[in-house]
């Protein structure tokens, strides 16, 4: 790690190693600053946090990438000269903006890259191992935040220009998460089988405080037939789940919606009712039995076969129509209403979707890739529009025709929340495989949602794979997706983050699918405190 702590008359006694622009610059920043504070440089040897962003013939000039902006700097021959390199640059027309990481290539595939010094100026940070074959290393640079959004609003910005994270985020820049080791008695929903005690596959849950009952209810997609995750597409149903903690274990209660249905997304309404969105598709029995995958052993999904012939959407004419419905209930027990489908959002695949519910009646929703859906009426289907769609386009011509997702981030299984006037939402990506951040703030009530994009800004990575537990041991699970934060009773503290997770092997894999879902504690100011104290009452 290198790091800069150093005062005015510091800076210029190392001109050997630090060019004189750069000490005129740090002063200048500084006397915007309470108190004069370093500039933290955080190196990470052998992680890319650049490919990423580059174009396919590597760069000799600045570019922007999905939406991320790379500024190509002067050779460098280590990765301490490099970042030398990113701290002395600064955009003439505007002072503010100021190179967030560096990235030295010591080795790359194209002979332009070789010693190349690149900086990125957007704050996202998402490093991921070498990848194309080269060889990079990446540095952090950590300047004074100037407000709440350089600490990912998941934090404040004190007087001395660093982060105070909030309960449960942790960082420099606040936007992982605080996560606690996981007690193996309490992971969350996890079936075994009462014959042979194999897995029963669930993918994700989210879970909330239901003040009637004293007991925290989740809905889950189970995998129905003892199959793993291969076979979603087919035997996915949703199951009621309830618990005494929020950490579980978790019980099922009933199934909710029959297969196929998946994903489902549960919050609380203005009037306190329930409101479930989820995919689906209606087959007749007939249809049914024929589709399911009925030769599943042990837990997880075997080969294709005549018992097993549509896992993993093979062949492509089961490619139905995935229908976004949406059932509300004013008890989380049900009776559920007859759900009703949001069409703007029924097509060929599903959409992940998630929403957070206003006061008025009106909603925010996430799909995948990021896109922003709103809803003057959350209860009126007719009202679901594509976030800065003026034309109504269809949703499949929309997102062919422009990107509506994040900049720097391709993620699917959003979940979407509000908090101190700042939308938050936490994402699955897809490289790297690990869950991410980002907040966009709430705009004001007269805001035109048809003709301007909410706009998000992606902090970085969240979350990875890696679980530790209590016992002292820790697993890397293949897969991790399906976030959803769980809240106290007052909707004010983070208690736990639930995913879907898979137990080991590679997407897709024969024999290697089971999954469930896991639930793990974060991190709060006073630990020593007994739970019941922290989960607010």
């Amino acid at each position: 790690m290198l790091s800069t702590r150093m005062t005015s008359v510091d800076c210029f006694l190392h001109t050997t190693r630090i060019s004189f622009s750069f000490c005129f610059l740090w002063i200048v920043s500084n006397l915007f600053i309470v108190s004069a504070i370093p500039v933290d440089v955080k190196e990470y040897l052998g992680i890319d946090a650049c490919s990423a962003y580059l174009p396919k013939a590597g760069i000799l000039a600045s570019t922007v990438q999905g939406g991320i902006e790379v500024i190509a700097l002067n050779s460098s021959t280590s990765l301490a000269d490099c970042s030398l390199e990113a701290l002395d640059w600064v955009d003439p027309s505007n002072p503010y903006k100021r190179c967030r990481t560096a990235c030295w290539y010591q080795v790359a595939p194209s002979k332009s890259m070789k010693n190349q010094c690149l900086c990125l100026v957007d704050p996202i940070w998402m490093p991921r191992s070498e990848m194309n074959n080269e060889k990079a290393s990446s540095s952090r640079l950590l300047w004074p935040c100037q407000d709440d959004s350089d600490c990912s609003h998941n934090g404040r910005c004190r007087s001395d220009g660093r982060c105070q994270c909030s309960e449960a985020w942790k960082g420099p820049t606040c936007g992982e998460l605080d996560l606690l080791e996981v007690d193996k008695t309490k992971l969350g929903f996890r079936q075994v089988d009462d014959y042979d005690g194999s897995n029963i596959s669930s993918w994700g849950a989210g879970i909330l405080w239901d003040e009637t009952s004293q007991l925290w209810h989740g809905f889950a997609s189970e995998i129905q037939n003892n199959c793993g995750i291969n076979a979603w597409e087919t035997n996915s149903r949703i199951v009621h789940i309830t618990g005494n903690s929020p950490h579980g274990p978790f019980q099922k209660r009933k199934v909710v919606v029959p297969a196929f249905s998946h994903e489902p997304s549960v919050v609380r309404g203005p009037h306190g009712e329930w409101v479930m969105l989820f995919s689906s598709y209606r087959y007749n029995a007939t249809g049914l039995d024929a589709v399911l995958c009925k030769s599943c052993q042990g837990g997880v999904t075997p080969e294709i076969s005549d018992r097993c012939p549509y896992q993993l959407g093979n062949p492509q004419n089961l490619h139905h129509r995935f229908q976004q419905m949406m059932s509300t209930a004013q008890s989380p027990f049900g009776p559920w209403s007859p759900p009703i489908e949001i069409p703007q959002l029924s097509t060929g695949w599903d959409w992940n979707t998630d929403l957070t519910i206003n006061a008025d009646g009106s909603a925010v929703a996430l799909i995948r890739g990021g896109t922003t859906v709103y809803a003057s009426n959350y209860s009126d289907p007719t009202t679901w529009k594509i976030n800065g769609d003026p034309k109504s386009l269809p949703l499949l011509l929309l997102l062919l025709l422009q990107h509506k997702g994040w900049d720097g981030a391709s993620v699917e299984d959003p979940y979407i929340w509000q908090q101190n006037g700042v939308y938050h939402a936490l994402a699955h990506a897809f490289l790297p495989f690990y869950g991410v951040h980002a907040y966009a703030p709430i705009p004001p009530a007269s805001f035109d949602w048809d003709s301007y994009p909410l706009n998000w800004t992606v902090t970085g990575i969240a979350y990875d794979n890696l679980v530790n537990f209590t016992d002292g041991t820790q697993h890397a699970y293949a897969r991790r997706e399906r976030p959803h934060l769980v809240w106290g009773p007052s909707g004010k503290k983070i208690l736990a983050l639930s995913n879907g997770v898979q137990f080991d092997g590679k997407l897709r894999e024969h024999y290697k699918d089971g999954v469930f879902t896991l639930v793990q504690p974060v991190r709060h100011l006073t630990q020593r405190r007994p739970i019941s104290q922290i989960i607010e009452s």
